[in-house]
C-alpha cells in the first residue's frame, strides 16, 4: 500500500493522538481539554474521509431513458446500443 493511503491504522492512530490531549488536575480543565481533543480528532477525521475519498472512483454514470425494450434485443444489438452512446 502506498504511504499516502490512509488505513484504518491512521483511525487508531488520530485517536489516540486526540486521546493524549486530554489533560488537567481539575473537571473543568479535562473538560475543556477534550473540547480540543475533539476538534483534533474531528480534523484528523475530516482530511482522511476527503483523502480516501478522492481516491474512490466516481462510479457508473446514471442510465438513460434511452434503453427502453432493450430487454427484448439480441446481446449483439444490446452491445451496438451500448456503444452508440459513448
Amino acid at each position: 500500500m502506498e504511504e499516502d493511503q490512509p488505513t484504518g491504522g491512521e483511525e487508531v492512530e488520530s485517536r489516540l493522538a486526540a486521546a493524549e490531549m486530554v489533560r488537567g488536575g481539575t473537571i473543568d480543565e479535562i473538560d475543556a481539554s477534550v473540547e480540543g481533543a475533539r476538534r483534533a480528532y474531528d480534523d484528523i477525521s475530516r482530511r482522511v474521509t476527503e483523502q480516501i475519498e478522492r481516491q474512490l472512483p466516481a462510479g457508473n454514470p446514471a442510465r438513460s431513458g434511452s434503453t427502453a425494450g432493450a430487454e427484448w434485443l439480441k446481446p449483439e444489438a444490446k452491445i451496438a446500443l451500448g456503444l452508440r452512446g459513448k
